[in-house]
């Protein structure tokens, strides 16, 4: 099972969550229980052991969020009662992320956002810079003094896994513009992007970068 707690993206009355939400939610969530809670509502969703619940559902849930401005907050996936309190507090935690800069989905997963969490409680700025790779850095200097955009085909290559098919479809780029970009930021770093090593240091080293952008520290 998991805990979904679902709450407007706007301030909502008590009587929303009670009256307009909560009866199209248990549409959704058949014989689980929900019940409003401080300016939101709460959901104690079963699931499989991988913490999966029906395709459909989430799609269905995906378009509540859209048209009724909702942010959903889910918990990992547990099998006792009893830790109840615990996984509510993962899911109340994740919805913090809701208003990132760059969060743009309404469901959010609290294991989709674990290593942002372990960030938030460093406050050593300058030790979390020198951790990721120092082509990301390079690579967005030379893109704001060329007008290039080196860095964020990097960033889709690694995240695709290092297929340039599927990146050139991800940036609406013929392949052969990224074979050359990729050509370039081997050569302008100093790397070979066919090291089995690099694919996790990369995927790291952009989630870092990108916190560090987001949330700059004195000293960093």
């Amino acid at each position: 099972m998991r805990i979904y707690i679902l709450r407007s993206a706007y301030t909502k009355s008590a009587d929303f969550y009670s009256s307009v939400l909560l009866p199209k939610v248990s549409e959704l969530f058949r014989n689980q229980p929900c019940f409003p809670w401080d300016s939101c509502l709460v959901c104690l969703v079963g699931t499989d052991l991988n913490g999966l619940i029906p395709a459909e559902t989430t799609k269905a849930l995906e378009a509540l969020a859209q048209n009724d401005h909702l942010l959903v907050g889910v918990s990992n996936v547990f099998s006792q009662v009893s830790k109840f309190a615990e996984y509510f507090e993962q899911a109340r935690e994740v919805l913090k992320f809701a208003n990132r800069p760059k969060q743009t989905e309404p469901i959010l997963y609290y294991l989709d956002h674990a290593l942002y969490m372990m960030l938030d409680r460093i406050d050593d700025g300058k030790f979390l810079a020198q951790c990721y790779h120092p082509a990301l850095q390079r690579l967005a200097a030379y893109d704001q003094k060329n007008g290039t955009d080196l860095l964020p085909t990097l960033n889709t290559y690694t995240m695709t896994g290092f297929n340039k098919t599927n990146t050139a479809k991800e940036l609406y780029i013929h392949r052969n513009t990224v074979n050359y970009r990729i050509q370039q930021i081997e050569q302008l770093c100093g790397i070979d992007l066919s090291d089995e090593k690099l694919p996790f240091t990369l995927q790291l080293s952009f989630r870092l970068f990108s916190y560090c952008q987001e949330h700059p520290h004195d000293g960093a």
